[in-house]
């Protein structure tokens, strides 16, 4: 969860890019392009982490009756779960 909530943070919706997800500034696996913007690895990193731990916490509160306690201590909510899926289904990439 709290990888999740380091992409949404680092991430922003580009309006000038049609809403899509970006994450601008990273350095990707390849050092000599320090500080790109929607580096392809960080955003399928991202995208991939962002989808994994939404399934992972609506799996734990279908399953698991503590997970109401997680989920407090957190302060996780369901707006928060809805916007790691938007930025996971939005998310752009260098091309």
């Amino acid at each position: 969860m709290e990888t999740a909530r380091l992409w949404a943070g680092l991430g922003v919706f580009s309006e000038r890019k049609g809403g899509r997800f970006v994450i601008n500034g990273v350095t990707g696996p390849d050092e000599y392009s320090a500080l790109v913007d929607n580096n392809t690895f960080t955003n399928l990193m991202a995208q991939e982490n962002l989808r994994q731990a939404a399934r992972v916490v609506k799996w734990l509160q279908d399953t698991d009756a503590e997970a109401a306690q997680l989920v407090e201590h957190t302060g996780l909510d369901d707006a928060e779960l809805e916007m790691w899926e938007k930025a996971a289904d939005r998310c752009t990439y260098l091309r």
